[in-house]
C-alpha cells in the first residue's frame, strides 16, 4: 500500500509540474510549492557534500543570465520597463528546484530515460482524460472548478464550458496546451522506437491518440505534433529492410485518422466540430488567415530587428497585436535576445544528450526541438521548464546515471 502511495504522489507531483496547477485554496501554483521544498532540500543536500551544480547546470544558468543582461540591455536603450527575461529567468530557477525534488522524491522508481519517458507520457494522458471529463461530467467539473484556477485572462470558469474548444488543467488551456501535448507524444513515440513488444505498443498508440485528439480540441494548431511525432518515427524506421513496416503504418495511419474523423462528428457538438474542422470545410480559417497575414505583412525596421522596442505587452494585449511568437520575441529583444532564447532551450536539451548519449535520445532532443522552433510560428510560450524536467533527471538521479555508466 505505501508503494501505491508514494507512486501515487510521483504522478500527483508530476501532474503539478507539468500544467503548473493553481488551487483556489493556495495563493500560488503548486509547482512553485514544489520548488520552494526542492530549494530546501538542495541546499539540505549541498550542505552535506550530497549534491553540487554540475558542469551542464552551470552551462545553462549562464546563457539565461545572458539573457537577462540583454533584457535590461534592451530597457535601458528604449527607455521601457518590461522585463520579461527576469520572469524567464525565475521560472528557469524555479524549474530546476522542482525538477530535484520530484527526482529525489522518486528515488528507485524511476530508473532509466523510458522509465521517464512512460511516466510523462501516463501524466499527459491521464489530463487528456480529465479534460474530456471536464467537458462532459458536471459533476467533474463543479469538483474541479471549486479546487482550481483556470489560467486564462478572458473568460470566467464557467465561460469556459461556453466555448468551441476543450479546457484543460492548469496551463492546458488554448495555446498553453502545446508544452505538454509535445513533452508527451514525443515520450511516447520514443517508447514505441524502443519497445517492440506488440501489447505495449497498442496502449501505447492508444495514448498517443487521446492525448493529441484531445490537444487539437483545445488548439487546432496542435496538429502540429503529431505531425513531427510521425515524421520521427518514419525517420527512425527509414531503411529498406523496414520498408514494408513503413507502408502498413501508413496505411494504419490513413484507416486511423480516418476513424477519428467519422468518431468526432458523431460524438462532438456541432458548434465545436465545426471550429475544430473549419480549414477543412472552408478551406482556410481566421486563425490561419492571420497568421499568413502576419507573417507576410509584418515589417521591422533595422533598429527593431536587432535590438527590439523593449515592449512585450500594451495593455491587456501584446505589442504590435502579434500572435505569432518569434514576432513578439523579435519585437521584444531583436533578433540576438530571439537567438539566444532558442540557445537555451538547445543548452538544455543537448545537456540531456550529453547525459545519456543513446540513439534514441538523441532523436528525442533534435525532435523536441523542432517542436519548441514549429509552436512559435503561432504562438510564443517557453518549452525550457520541460525540458528542464528531462534534463535534471538525467544528470541528478543516482539511479539513472549507474544505470547507464555503471
Amino acid at each position: 500500500m505505501t508503494k501505491v502511495i508514494k507512486t501515487g504522489v510521483v504522478y500527483l507531483l508530476f501532474l503539478l509540474y507539468i500544467y503548473s496547477i493553481k488551487f483556489t485554496f493556495i495563493p500560488v501554483t503548486g509547482k512553485l510549492i514544489i520548488a520552494v521544498l526542492g530549494l530546501i532540500l538542495w541546499c539540505i543536500d549541498a550542505m552535506r557534500g550530497k549534491t553540487m551544480l554540475k558542469r551542464h547546470t552551470i552551462n545553462i544558468f549562464v546563457i539565461a543570465a545572458i539573457l537577462l543582461a540583454w533584457n535590461f540591455f534592451v530597457v535601458l536603450m528604449n527607455g521601457t520597463g518590461q522585463f520579461l527575461y527576469v520572469s524567464y529567468f525565475v521560472s528557469l530557477a524555479s524549474a530546476f528546484f522542482a525538477s530535484y525534488f520530484i527526482v529525489r522524491y522518486s528515488g528507485k522508481q524511476i530508473k532509466s530515460a523510458e522509465k521517464l519517458w512512460n511516466i510523462l507520457a501516463i501524466t499527459v494522458f491521464f489530463e487528456s482524460l480529465i479534460t474530456i471529463g471536464l467537458r462532459f461530467v458536471p459533476s467533474l467539473q463543479d469538483f474541479l472548478f471549486s479546487i482550481q484556477e483556470f489560467q486564462t485572462k478572458d473568460s470566467s470558469d464557467q465561460d469556459l464550458l461556453n466555448l468551441y474548444r476543450f479546457v484543460g488543467l492548469g496551463e492546458a488551456v488554448y495555446f498553453g496546451v502545446l508544452p505538454s501535448c509535445s513533452i508527451g507524444s514525443l515520450s511516447i513515440m520514443a517508447l514505441l522506437i524502443k519497445n517492440e513488444k506488440t501489447s505495449y505498443s497498442f496502449f501505447l498508440w492508444a495514448m498517443f491518440l487521446v492525448i493529441n485528439i484531445v490537444s487539437f480540441l483545445i488548439a487546432r494548431y496542435s496538429l502540429i505534433v503529431p505531425v513531427i511525432c510521425i515524421v520521427w518515427y518514419v525517420y527512425h524506421n527509414f531503411s529498406e529492410d523496414k520498408f514494408t513496416k513503413i507502408v502498413k503504418f501508413c496505411i494504419l495511419g490513413v484507416l486511423v485518422l480516418f476513424g477519428s474523423f467519422v468518431f468526432l462528428k458523431s460524438f462532438l457538438p456541432e458548434g465545436m466540430f465545426a471550429w475544430a474542422f473549419e480549414l477543412l470545410e472552408e478551406g482556410t480559417s481566421s486563425s490561419t488567415e492571420d497568421v499568413s497575414d502576419w507573417l507576410i505583412n509584418t515589417h521591422f525596421d533595422f533598429g527593431t530587428f536587432v535590438f527590439g522596442d523593449g515592449l512585450y505587452t500594451i495593455g491587456e494585449g501584446y505589442y504590435k497585436s502579434i500572435d505569432i511568437g518569434i514576432y513578439r520575441q523579435i519585437f521584444f529583444s531583436g533578433i540576438i535576445g530571439l537567438g539566444l532564447l532558442i540557445f537555451l532551450h538547445y543548452i538544455i536539451l543537448k545537456s540531456s544528450r550529453q547525459c545519456y548519449p543513446s540513439i534514441v535520445m538523441k532523436e528525442y532532443v533534435l525532435f523536441s526541438m523542432i517542436a519548441y522552433l514549429f509552436t512559435q510560428i503561432k504562438g510564443d510560450m517557453p518549452f525550457f521548464d520541460l525540458f528542464m524536467l528531462v534534463y535534471v533527471f538525467l544528470e541528478y538521479s543516482p539511479i539513472i546515471r549507474k544505470q547507464y555508466y555503471g
